[in-house]
């Protein structure tokens, strides 16, 4: 089984997209922190999310990320793609004026599901992954998407 969470109108062919909000009709409607709840323990091969975790509470993002690794079969793959905090930043400092650059660090704020509660650096993210029991964390170059364009910290780890 292969998980998309928090797909949006991000469909991934041969994997069970999943969203909170039913307006994007997403294959399965759940919230992220019900993984085991709803699929189970160890038997997802591999679980995806792109743009998503900057989007919940820190709180939440931690049990969204404790929820994938027990649903997460043994040597099981976690994929992120978020904007990279450190880089939004700078170039936040560097045009303070840009619109943009202020959406990639708050949100765009169309509705209710769009807007950022938390900033990731590659070293916070690690250290998050590694305290719940992720190991072969590392980050990626080249992003799966870039559905945002900007500054994109791409991760994967296994369980």
């Amino acid at each position: 089984m292969k998980l998309n969470v928090g797909c949006g109108r991000y469909y991934l062919q041969g994997f069970i997209n999943i969203d909170v909000n039913k307006k994007v009709n997403p294959d399965h409607l759940s919230d992220c922190k019900k993984l085991v709840k709803n699929f189970g323990k160890n038997v997802a091969e591999e679980i995806r999310s792109y743009h998503m975790i900057e989007h919940l509470p820190q709180a939440d993002a931690t049990t969204f990320l404790h929820q994938c690794y027990i649903v997460l079969e043994k040597g099981g793959r976690l994929y992120l793609e978020l904007p990279d905090f450190h880089k939004v930043l700078k170039q936040y400092l560097q045009e303070p004026d840009v619109l943009l650059h202020k959406q990639r660090i708050f949100g765009m704020q169309r509705n209710q599901f769009d807007f950022h509660f938390w900033g990731y650096t590659y070293k916070d993210l690690r250290t998050l992954l590694s305290s719940i029991g992720f190991v072969k964390i590392k980050k990626i170059s080249k992003p799966d998407s870039n559905k945002h364009g900007g500054p994109i910290l791409v991760m994967e780890a296994f369980k």
